[in-house]
């Protein structure tokens, strides 16, 4: 008996002429393809997958928000402390206003508002509180959109001079919305009443309308239902393909009093007006330019104890905390804080008050790929208040020393930081004991505790570690395919046995090697399936304020969507200047429970300068505030600096090594995600980049935590198929773009010492859905990468080509994917996952803006499975001499499969042309190459043929 455990299929051109022997480019200096020739390809291609994949949809989002959010109900909330007293924020009132008046709104009246003229492309929404008296109104863009609720309570709208008339408006008293979607290039407009879309991209009402300078909104019955009146412009930029236009909220009528301001920050002002939430809470893009957030929260301390820390996981990009009205601390940076606020505090009802500044990207600091709202969201993380005696638990950090080979037991490191109280009386030593516990916790908790107990010594004002370890029998391992998670509690006792405080945190029995040159997770080997995040969300009204705090549901939403994709990893790309990431630690709790790895940036990320701006105490204090946790494999500080001068690199690694190896050894180190821009030397550091000879190296390249990685975009950014068929062993005349040399590539890949991840490949653009797109102000826009198709295809594709572009994403992914695992790289992390940036229209993404997948979803999907049988070249054609190298990838145990392969002429996709099964082939442990002996196909007519490899396992018996 035998289960199939893989299918997958590649798509080549047999043909009768002698240049086709040997790997044909699909374009480069062996293809036989006209450009013609290669479009036609492409299209067979995309039907190709549809057959496949029966479930491919271009037109619906894989995993909707509301779906998301369902999953998000079902993660596990971190366990509480038990004797600690600590306060969580969660819900807060908040506001916001205006600190200098940055932007001129238009005023609305009801009846016709003048606005600015609108000539590109345009939202407008009207919120109403019920529903109850919109009989015989209407509403209008100036002449280009009209709609309205008859007297009989039918909504209708007027298109090409008809009047549609679609549904009745119930009768409701929880709220309504509609919104219009205008397009001044196409004349046609979306209606959407709430999120059903009701007018699909119609004729504009009256069609040879060009703009419209007014808005129309006539409630004949009561005005007072209408809530808000939101209007956005979106304007045509010319000057930059990196901004394709700008987004200029133009009307924002809420229709509330002012808040008054005066005493915020004190105990006896009146917030009852004031918006309630919990936290995080974000603002931010141009809509509310200049508003500073305002926060407060009210807490009651019965017993204040000893001292109180506030702990804030950010502030960005800065603020003020005021506590009983007195400023008690003053943030400028955005990684965590925990503050001292003991002398702020008074028994009772204490106020917390808050002002995160409103923030604004500099003209020089940003960057080309994000978006042209400058006003990246400025927020609140989670915040808490402990309560603490003389002497407590100020940190407690566990990690995996070793897991035995037969995975049967595991070492758990745990380390306990004591505090103790300033300005104690007393210089003597206080002896505590320290009562570590550990259980079972996710996916079920349970309640038998591993302990393990051991003493420590503090003094005044000081910090003492200690460490001890735990051996556990039997473990539950965390693995992305398997996650795992224990319970930790630490208990600090006194000399009398008292409990005086205590520290619960969750992790995984993990460990991240690299022994043999192989990434490996618990030992055992595995491939880093990570695209990148760049965190670029809908709607596009929010894409700057949600940049680096999106409500969690977006989070587990691309965590779904990478899980079925049999992606298990994300690298962590989120930015918008040159300096800047994110260190949001509910990414890492979901990753967590939903088993997805890391490779993870923090808050100070260099994105683009130089590598010693890096400030090293703001990456110590994020890496401590994350470090728990087992999703995170790599910590990876920077993208690609400009550092080409070796001894300034060596101090780079130097410094970056000694700051956190003693915050935690437990990790992969990668200073940058590029090493081509460092100009690096071989694996051995005994060849420059130039390839000469060099008599020694800094040690520091060798540090034993440290991997290599480069950004190996082998089609990207236009480049030919020469390329791809050479690597990693390019000739100079066909190096991708911005590539000086791959010559030190190969001693990375054969490194037996350090694993080699592709940080970022294979920058192929794909057009997007764009029926998706219509009515959007990115619809029918180019992006700046629309001159990639001439030297990867031989033409630009146009729009009504979208479905050919998605096909050639999804064949160079595909092809790049397989010839680097078959390579033996460590990781790939396509560049990027989710699109939006350049304002929506950057086309390297593998799932759109709006969560719909490209076809390169699906064949990431194909390449990523962990067994994989295919054919160990990237010959496009197979000439009259060619046969098939077939190769099986295996990642896991050791197998017996069977390999059956079919052949189908496309133009006759249900007849086989030829088939054939290759019995018991043995695939080794660990993550392995098997090849098969290379397979002659039969005289076949030429023509493009399906060939699928179909892995079928056979019982151990």
């Amino acid at each position: 008996m035998s289960k199939i455990i893989s299918r997958n299929f590649e798509l080549r051109v047999v043909s009768d002429d002698k240049r086709a022997n040997g790997e044909t480019d699909f374009k480069g200096e062996t293809s036989t393809f006209s450009t013609e020739d290669r479009i036609a390809f492409l299209n067979d291609y995309a039907r190709a997958l549809n057959e496949e994949f029966k479930e491919v949809d271009l037109d619906k989002e894989l995993v909707s928000v509301k779906e998301a959010k369902e999953y998000l109900g079902k993660i596990k909330p971190q366990p509480p402390f038990e004797k600690r007293i600590r306060f969580e924020f969660g819900r807060c009132k908040w506001t916001h206003r205006s600190s200098e008046n940055t932007k001129n709104k238009v005023s609305f009246s009801c009846g016709d508002t003048k606005i600015p003229r609108q000539d590109f492309r345009s939202k407008l929404v009207w919120t109403f509180e019920s529903c109850v008296g919109l009989e015989s109104s209407e509403f209008a863009l100036g002449e280009a959109v009209r709609f309205g609720v008859d007297e009989c309570g039918i909504l209708y709208y007027i298109s090409d001079e008809q009047r549609i008339g679609i549904k009745k408006v119930q009768d409701r008293h929880d709220g309504l919305t509609f919104t219009v979607e205008a397009d001044f290039v196409s004349g046609r407009f979306n209606l959407y009443l709430n999120d059903e879309l009701l007018a699909d991209f119609v004729k504009f009402s009256s069609s040879e309308e060009k703009f419209a300078e007014y808005i129309t909104t006539r409630i004949s019955e009561n005005s007072d239902i209408l809530s808000s009146v939101l209007g956005i412009g979106y304007y045509r930029l010319l000057d930059s393909d990196f901004e394709p236009f700008s987004i200029d909220t133009f009307l924002d009528e809420d229709f509330r009093k002012e808040v008054p301001f005066d005493g915020w920050t004190s105990p006896e002002y009146c917030d009852d007006d004031w918006n309630e939430e919990v936290l995080p809470i974000a603002l931010g893009g141009e809509r509310f330019a200049g508003e500073n957030l305002y926060i407060r929260k009210k807490i009651t301390i019965d017993d204040l104890k000893s001292q109180a820390f506030l702990n804030v996981e950010s502030l960005t990009p800065g603020g003020e905390i005021y506590i009983n009205g007195k400023l008690s601390a003053f943030i400028t940076d955005e990684s965590p804080k925990q503050i001292d606020v003991t002398k702020y505090l008074r028994p009772g009802e204490n106020t917390f008050a808050i002002l995160v500044y409103s923030d604004k990207i500099d003209e020089l600091d940003k960057m080309t790929h994000t978006h042209t709202d400058l006003y990246t969201g400025w927020f609140s993380g989670r915040i808490s208040l402990d309560i603490l005696p003389d002497i407590y638990l100020k940190d407690v950090f566990t990690y995996t020393e070793s897991i035995s080979e037969d995975q049967k037991k595991a070492v758990q490191k745990i380390r306990v930081y004591v505090g103790a109280k300033r300005g104690m009386t007393s210089a003597r030593a206080t002896v505590h004991e320290i009562e570590a516990g550990l259980s079972k916790w996710f996916p079920v908790e349970e309640d038998r505790v591993i302990c393990q107990k051991w003493s420590t010594k503090t003094y005044p004002n000081l910090t003492e570690t200690s460490e001890a370890e735990i051996t556990i029998e039997d473990p539950e391992l965390w693995t992305a395919d398997n996650p795992r998670l224990y319970k930790l509690s630490v208990v600090l006792k006194d000399e009398e046995g008292n409990i005086v405080d205590d520290f619960v945190s969750t992790f995984g029995i993990r460990t991240v090697s690299q022994e043999g040159g192989v990434f490996a997770i618990n030992g055992r080997p595995e491939l880093l399936r990570a695209p990148l995040l760049f965190g670029a969300r809908p709607p596009l009204e929010k894409i700057a304020a949600w940049e680096k705090c999106p409500p969690a549901e977006y989070y587990v939403q691309e965590m779904l969507m990478l899980k079925a994709m049999n992606g298990n990893g994300f690298r962590m790309s989120v930015h918008d200047e040159r300096i800047g990431g994110i260190n949001d630690k509910r990414i890492c709790e979901i990753a967590d429970q939903m088993g997805v790895m890391l490779i993870w940036q923090t808050t100070t990320w260099l994105r683009i300068t130089g590598a010693t701006n890096l400030r090293l105490d703001e990456l110590t204090a994020c890496i401590r505030q994350v470090r728990n946790h087992p999703s995170i494999v790599i910590w990876q500080p920077m993208n690609h600096p400009s550092w080409k001068n070796w001894d300034y690199i060596m101090k780079v690694y130097r410094m970056l090594t000694d700051a956190i190896i003693p915050e935690d050894p437990s990790r992969l180190i990668s200073p940058s995600a590029d090493s081509r821009r460092m100009y690096p030397r071989s694996d051995d550091g005994l060849t420059d980049f130039e390839g000469n000879k060099c008599d020694s190296c800094d040690s520091a390249w060798f540090e034993e935590h440290i991997c290599r990685g480069n950004m190996d975009y082998i089609l990207g950014y236009g480049n030919e198929w020469s390329a791809l068929r050479e690597w990693p062993n390019v000739k100079k005349e066909h190096l991708p773009n911005w590539m000086d040399s791959t010559d030190y590539i190969p001693s990375y890949i054969d490194s037996p010492h350090r694993a080699y991840f592709n940080f970022e490949h294979d920058e192929i653009i794909g057009q997007p859905n764009w029926k998706i797109y219509q009515g959007k102000p990115a619809y029918h826009l180019y992006s700046y990468e629309k001159d990639y198709d001439e030297g990867s295809i031989g033409r630009t594709l146009l729009f009504d080509e979208w479905l050919t572009s998605q096909a050639w994403q999804a064949l160079g992914a595909y092809e790049t994917i397989v010839k680097c695992r078959w390579l033996d790289y460590d990781g790939l992390s396509w560049c990027n996952f989710r699109g939006g940036q350049n304002t929506t229209t950057y086309m390297k993404s593998i799932i759109d803006y709006y969560g719909q997948p490209k076809l390169s979803y699906y064949t990431h999907k194909m390449a990523f499975q962990n067994v994989l049988a295919l054919s160990g070249n990237v010959d496009m054609v197979y000439g009259p001499d060619d046969e098939i190298p077939v190769i099986v990838l295996n990642i896991g145990s050791q197998k017996i499969v069977n390999v059956s392969i079919r052949v189908f002429d496309v133009n006759n996709p249900g007849v086989v042309a030829f088939e054939t099964t290759i019995k018991d082939v043995v695939l080794q442990k660990g993550r392995s190459v098997s090849k098969i002996t290379p397979l002659k196909l039969p005289k076949l007519k030429e023509g493009t043929y399906k060939i699928t490899y179909v892995v079928s396992e056979k019982d151990a018996d």
